[in-house]
């Protein structure tokens, strides 16, 4: 989820939050850092005042400080997934990408996969997606698959230590 806030961040005026109300990212971050379960009532009101794209990220925040990664994960897919919402393609990414985290944190590998389907349609490929990837094939127990994505990951970026640690495990139970 941090990176569709701080892809808000960037586009969105930064603001000090005013009593329980939320009407910016910022705002949203100090809030659900604060009490979860009020940021997210605080987001729905938001969202019914017009916050848009920012007041559904807001809520998903909650949810996933809740621990309601699902929740969270299907807001952000029904929102990067949405073809009339006009976000920014950087973060309309960065959505994606926090969505297929939550699915794969939910327990949903195919929802992640799907998801991740999705934006690279958009999006070339970034290590950070050839490692959701990798976790994704982990996931589904499909050793071989991650073992492949790793490797790809690692020509890349050959001193990722945590892409080494899942490819050495994937290569032992493959």
């Amino acid at each position: 989820m941090h990176r569709a806030v701080v892809a808000l961040l960037l586009v969105a005026p930064v603001a000090l939050p005013a009593r329980a109300e939320i009407r910016s990212a910022a705002d949203c971050a100090v809030a659900v850092a604060t009490d979860p379960t009020a940021a997210r009532e605080a987001a729905a009101q938001w969202k019914s005042l017009g916050g848009s794209a920012e007041a559904e990220v807001c809520e998903a925040l909650a949810l996933e400080a809740m621990g309601a990664a699902g929740s969270a994960a299907l807001i952000l897919t029904r929102l990067a997934e949405n073809p009339r919402r006009a976000l920014p393609p950087a973060l309309r990414v960065a959505i994606y990408e926090d969505a297929a985290r939550l699915w794969l944190e939910d327990g949903r590998a195919d929802l992640a996969a799907q998801v991740l389907d999705n934006l690279e349609r958009l999006a070339p490929v970034t290590p950070a997606r050839l490692m959701l990837r990798a976790r994704v094939a982990a996931a589904e127990a499909d050793w071989a698959r991650a073992a492949e994505t790793l490797a790809a990951l690692l020509d890349v970026e050959p001193a990722n230590a945590r892409a080494r640690a899942l490819r050495a495990a994937s290569l032992r139970l493959g």
